[in-house]
C-alpha cells in the first residue's frame, strides 16, 4: 500500500470521531470502571476511589449517584440476575476479604451479604440463568502482595446472604502463580474461567482458560490461551489484561495482550497488540490466536503513531490495551479498548501519550470490523489502571473509561470517570 493510500486510511480512522457514539458524559471521579444492564433501560456504573454506584433508568441517557461504597477498596464490579436484582462485588480496604451487596434496582438500598476473608484480587461475578445463583472467581493472592495460592471458584445460593469457596480453577504446580482471573457465563449456565500466571510474579508469561458445567464445583478443559514475548516490551502485569465473554450456549472469546515485531517503512516496530481466540464447542478447542484489528488497520495506525511522534512519548510503543469484551442476545461480541495511535504531545516537562477509546464489533464467520473513535483524546503517562469496561443488550452498548489528564507517569489508578453509549 503506498504511503499517500496509508496516510488517508488513517484520517479516515482518526476521523471516525464519536458521531455514532452519544450521550457521553463525565459521571464523576473514580477509576476501574465497570457498567452492567438488566437489558430493559436500567444501566449501572461502578468506580473505585471512591467506591461509587451510579444508575441511569433511560438506557445511559442520564445518570445519577446511587449508593456510596465507603468499604470499597477496589475491583467494584457488578451485575444484574434474571430476577432483575443488582448484585455488586468489592475487595475490602487493605486487601481484606470480598463483600458481596445486593442491590435495590434503583440502588437506593443494600443488604450486605457474606464476607469472604483473604488476601483476595479480580472477584467477576456472574449469576446462573438457569439457577439464579450468584458465582465469582478471585485469586488468593496477587502481583503486588502475598503470593497467590492459586485461583479458585466461590457461590452463593441465597441471594448473596452468604457464600463459599467451592473449587480451585487452576492446575498451576509450584513456581507458577495463577493471577489476575476472568470469568464469564454462557446461556445455558456453563462457566467459562480465564487467568494468567506468573513465574516472577511481575512479568505476565502465559494466559489460561478451564470450563465447569456443574456450577463451579469442578473445571475440565484447560487450555493455554496464548504466551508473551517479554523480550519484545514491557509485560508487567498492569500492561497484560484480559477478558472473556459468552455468547448463547456453546460460543466464547477470550482476549489478550502480546507484542509482536514487524517491519514498517523499513524498520522493525514492536507494537502492543490485542489477540483473540474463540471456542464454539463450549471450550473444548479454541481457533487460532488472531489479532482484533486488522493487519490494514493496525499498520495505519502505526503510521500515525510514528507521524505523531509517539515514540518520544513516556510508551515509546504504539499500544492496544485495556480490552474489555461483551456479548450481545444476537450471538455478537464487542470489543473496547485505549491506543495512542494519535502519538503523543508535550505535558510539563515530558512527552506523554495522546490516548483516546475505540470499539469494534466481531460476528461469527465475519471476525471484528473496523474499529471506530468512542471518546475525544486525553495526553497522559499511561491510562489509569487496571481496567475499563463494556455492557450491551440487543440494540444498546455502553463503555466506561477514566481518564486523568493530570498524570505524567505510568501508575496511575483514578481520574475522571466517563461512560459513553451507542445504540447498533
Amino acid at each position: 500500500m503506498s504511503r499517500s493510500l496509508l496516510a488517508l486510511f488513517a484520517l479516515a480512522l482518526c476521523g471516525a470521531t464519536p458521531a455514532q457514539w452519544t450521550d457521553l458524559q463525565r459521571l464523576g471521579t473514580g477509576g476501574e470502571s465497570y457498567v452492567s444492564t438488566d437489558g430493559k433501560g436500567s444501566v449501572y456504573a461502578t468506580s473505585h476511589i471512591p467506591g461509587m454506584l451510579y444508575v441511569s433508568h433511560d438506557f445511559g441517557k442520564s445518570f445519577a449517584p446511587g449508593l456510596s461504597l465507603p468499604e470499597s477498596m477496589c475491583d467494584v464490579c457488578s451485575t444484574v440476575a434474571p430476577d432483575v436484582k443488582l448484585y455488586v462485588i468489592y475487595i475490602r480496604p487493605n486487601v481484606s476479604g470480598m463483600q458481596l451487596v445486593t442491590l435495590s434496582p434503583d440502588g437506593s438500598s443494600i443488604i450486605k451479604g457474606g464476607v469472604l476473608s483473604g488476601p483476595y484480587d479480580r472477584e467477576w461475578i456472574v449469576v446462573n440463568p438457569k439457577t439464579n445463583e450468584v458465582g465469582f472467581d478471585y485469586s488468593d493472592g496477587y502481583i503486588g502482595g502475598p503470593k497467590s495460592k492459586g485461583v479458585y471458584y466461590a457461590s452463593s445460593s441465597d441471594e448473596g446472604k452468604s457464600f463459599k469457596t467451592v473449587s480451585r480453577i487452576d492446575r498451576e504446580e509450584a513456581g507458577s502463580y495463577g493471577v489476575d482471573p476472568y470469568l464469564t457465563i454462557g446461556s445455558g449456565g456453563r462457566i467459562y474461567a480465564g487467568w494468567a500466571t506468573s513465574t516472577d510474579y511481575d512479568k505476565i508469561d502465559t494466559y489460561k482458560v478451564a470450563t465447569s458445567d456443574d456450577g463451579g464445583k469442578s473445571w475440565s478443559n484447560h487450555t493455554l490461551i496464548g504466551s508473551t514475548h517479554p523480550g519484545f516490551g514491557d509485560t508487567q502485569e498492569r500492561w497484560m489484561l484480559g477478558s472473556l465473554a459468552a455468547a448463547g450456549q456453546d460460543v466464547a472469546m477470550m482476549v489478550y495482550e502480546d507484542y509482536v515485531a514487524i517491519n514498517v517503512d523499513g524498520q522493525e516496530v514492536r507494537p502492543h497488540l490485542i489477540f483473540y481466540r474463540v471456542t464454539t464447542d463450549g471450550g473444548k478447542s479454541w481457533t487460532s490466536p488472531k489479532t482484533c484489528l486488522s493487519a490494514k488497520e493496525i499498520e495505519a495506525a502505526i503510521h500515525q503513531f510514528l507521524q505523531g511522534k509517539g515514540k518520544a512519548a513516556l510508551t515509546p510503543n504504539y499500544v492496544q490495551t485495556l480490552p474489555w469484551i461483551c456479548a450481545d442476545p444476537q450471538g455478537r461480541i464487542h470489543l473496547a479498548f485505549v491506543d495512542n495511535r494519535l502519538g503523543a504531545a508535550n505535558s510539563g516537562e515530558k512527552t506523554v501519550g495522546r490516548w483516546s477509546v475505540r470499539a469494534s464489533t466481531w460476528t461469527v464467520g465475519g471476525g471484528f470490523g473496523p474499529t471506530e473513535g468512542v471518546s475525544h483524546d486525553w495526553i497522559a503517562g499511561r491510562p489509569p489502571l487496571d481496567f475499563l469496561s463494556c455492557c450491551c443488550d440487543g440494540a444498546n452498548m455502553w463503555v466506561t473509561w477514566t481518564e486523568d489528564a493530570r498524570n505524567q507517569g505510568t501508575w496511575d489508578f483514578s481520574g475522571d470517570l466517563f461512560i459513553a453509549h451507542k445504540k447498533f
